[in-house]
């Protein structure tokens, strides 16, 4: 199984803003996930925290303890970002 890359982008004021990119690295029990914001996002005024677990700075995240997937990111709805 290959890496997933998966783009986390929300929309404000009718714009489409990356928030940043979330990796799925398959191992041999199961897939890690790992988060990093966007540089533009991080400068944004009206940025935010994703989840609890993911701080407002550069850098790699990782679930804490044993979970598979940040609780925010696991309720997103998938889209492919084609227009409808």
């Amino acid at each position: 199984m290959a890496e997933r890359v998966v783009e986390i982008d929300i929309e404000i004021d009718e714009a489409i803003v990356a928030v940043g990119v979330m990796r799925c690295v398959p191992s041999r029990a199961r897939e890690t996930v790992v988060f990093e914001y966007a540089d533009d996002w991080l400068n944004r005024p009206e940025r935010f925290a994703i989840d609890q677990g993911v701080s407002l700075s550069p850098g790699p995240f990782v679930p804490s303890g044993n979970g598979e997937m940040f609780p925010a990111l696991g309720d997103v709805p998938r889209t492919t970002g084609a227009a409808p």
